[in-house]
C-alpha cells in the first residue's frame, strides 16, 4: 500500500512538472490560423472582422492601484512591475502608455497636430483653426529658452521679458513687412552689440520717460557726414552722458561739439 502511495505521488508530481514546462514554453494563438504562429509571440491575435478591446478606465485610478500594492518576493516594485502598460482613457479619448512612473499619451494622426513640429505645422482641428493655440508655456513661473548646441540663446522671462544673450541683429526692412509698419520697443537693453541694417530711432515724449535706448557698452556712430541735405538730425552727447537731438546748422553754429564733456 505505501509503495503504492509513493508510486502516485511520484506521477502526480512528473505531471505537475511537465505541465508546468509545458506552460512556461506555451505560446497562444487565438482567432484565424490558430495552428500558425510566429516563433517569437507568446500571444498573438488574428482576425479579419474582430480587434483586441484594451483596458478602458481612469489612469488615476490604477495608480491607486498600483501604490497599493506590494513589492513581489522577486523584489520588484509595484511601480517597476507597471511599466509597459497600455490603457485607453475615458475622460480624454487617448491611448496611454506607461513608462518611467508616468502614463505618457500615444500619438495618433489625430491628435498629433497638436504638438509643434520640424518641417511646418498647421495650428487646425476638425472644426477650424484653433486660435487658441501657440507655441510656449502655460505655467506662471516657468522661463522658455530656445537655443542651440545646448547653450540658451533667447530666454523669455514669465513676464514677457526677452533677453538675447548673445547679439541681436535687426533688419527694419524685414521687421516693418511682418508688423506692417513701425515696430517699437518701449525699452531696448543691448549687453553686448546691436546691429540695424536700416535706420534705428528712438522716441522720447515730452511726458514719458518710455522708450528708453540703454547701452551697456559703447555706440558706434558711423557716416554721421551722409546727414546733410534731407536729414539733418544729428546727436549730440553732452556733459553727464545726455543725448540731445540737433540739427548740423545747429552743431556748427555752436562750435562745441561735444562726446561726455571732451
Amino acid at each position: 500500500m505505501t509503495h503504492m502511495v509513493r508510486i502516485r505521488y511520484l506521477l502526480l508530481t512528473l505531471f505537475f512538472g511537465a505541465f508546468a514546462f509545458l506552460q512556461a514554453s506555451a505560446q497562444m494563438k487565438i482567432g484565424n490560423h490558430p495552428t500558425q504562429i510566429q516563433p517569437a509571440s507568446i500571444l498573438e491575435l488574428e482576425s479579419n472582422n474582430q480587434a483586441l478591446r484594451l483596458t478602458q478606465g481612469d489612469t488615476a485610478q490604477v495608480n491607486l492601484i498600483i501604490a497599493g500594492e506590494t513589492t513581489l518576493p522577486d523584489g520588484e516594485t509595484p511601480s517597476a512591475g507597471a511599466e509597459g502598460m497600455i490603457m485607453y482613457q475615458l475622460s480624454d479619448k487617448n491611448f496611454y502608455i506607461r513608462k518611467n512612473g508616468y502614463w505618457n499619451r500615444i500619438l495618433t494622426s489625430n491628435n498629433e497636430n497638436q504638438y509643434f513640429q520640424l518641417g511646418g505645422n498647421s495650428l487646425t482641428k476638425a472644426a477650424g483653426t484653433d486660435t487658441s493655440a501657440f507655441l510656449g508655456l502655460n505655467s506662471a513661473g516657468d522661463t522658455l529658452k530656445i537655443g542651440t548646441n545646448g547653450i540658451p540663446s533667447v530666454i523669455i522671462a514669465p513676464t514677457g521679458v526677452i533677453n538675447m544673450l548673445d547679439s541681436l541683429n535687426a533688419v527694419l526692412a524685414r521687421v516693418n513687412k511682418l508688423y506692417s509698419g513701425v515696430a517699437k520697443i518701449d525699452t531696448l537693453t543691448v549687453n553686448d552689440s546691436l546691429n540695424v541694417a536700416n535706420k534705428f530711432t528712438v522716441n522720447n515724449g515730452t511726458s514719458t520717460v518710455s522708450n528708453i535706448f540703454v547701452m551697456k557698452d559703447s555706440v558706434m556712430m558711423t557716416n554721421l557726414m551722409n546727414a546733410f541735405g534731407a536729414d539733418t538730425a544729428l546727436l549730440s552727447i553732452g556733459p553727464g552722458g545726455v543725448v540731445h537731438k540737433m540739427s548740423i546748422d545747429s552743431l556748427l553754429a555752436s562750435n562745441k561739439p561735444t562726446i561726455n564733456g571732451i
